[in-house]
């Protein structure tokens, strides 16, 4: 088995990318131009940072 992602839901997307690139020295692999939604290079684990927005409409279907 192999672990393939990791999401994490933050109040400002490009807030969280900045932190993780700074303090752990991630790069930004990208952020949708709608800020909702950015991911992390990390080797073949795929770091994702989403929006609360963005959890908040894949609950309400």
């Amino acid at each position: 088995m192999k672990f393939g992602c990791t999401m994490v839901y933050v109040s400002s997307v490009p807030d969280a990318l900045s932190f993780y690139e700074k303090a752990f020295g991630f790069q930004v692999r990208f952020l949708h131009e709608s800020e909702q939604y950015g991911g992390l290079e990390s080797g073949s684990t795929i770091r994702a940072v989403a929006s609360l927005t963005a959890l908040c409409s894949l609950l309400a279907g």
